[in-house]
Order: C-alpha cells, then sequence, then structure tokens
C-alpha cells in the first residue's frame, strides 16, 4: 500500500513540475521572440584604420633559426642485455 501511495504521490508531482515547466518555457518564448522583433543593429562603418594598408602590411622576419641538439645513441640503448 505504502508503494503504491509513493508511486501516485510521485506522479503527481512530476505531472504538476511538467506543467509548470510548459507553462514557463512558453512565456519565456514569447518574451524571447518579442525581444529579438524589436532587437535592430547598427549599421556598419569603415573607419580609416580600416584601409591603411600600413596596418594590413606584413613582413615576415627570421633572425635565427633554432636549432636543436642532434640524438645521439648511447651505449645502454644497444645494450642487449638491458633490454631482454
Amino acid at each position: 500500500m505504502k508503494t503504491k501511495i509513493r508511486t501516485i504521490i510521485g506522479m503527481a508531482a512530476l505531472g504538476i513540475i511538467g506543467f509548470t515547466n510548459i507553462n514557463a518555457t512558453a512565456d519565456n518564448k514569447s518574451l524571447v521572440n518579442a525581444e529579438v522583433v524589436i532587437e535592430k543593429e547598427e549599421m556598419l562603418t569603415i573607419e580609416s584604420w580600416m584601409l591603411d594598408d600600413e596596418n594590413w602590411a606584413t613582413k615576415t622576419e627570421v633572425d635565427t633559426l633554432e636549432v636543436e641538439k642532434a640524438l645521439e645513441v648511447e651505449s645502454w640503448m644497444t645494450n642487449e642485455s638491458l633490454w631482454n
């Protein structure tokens, strides 16, 4: 009997929460749609720095190349007794 009552209470709670969420979602959705309709973007303008070639001309300069030290084979690497 306890299980049956708990099940009914659980189903009722889930139903109430479900209806509450549906209404909240519907209300929020209509508010969002109203905001989208009202919102207008400003016109984009071209500024002087956008047309200045000095801002967009890039020069690649490499002063020195970094060279890694060459890897050397050491004696322990070729010692078969260590690897068997």
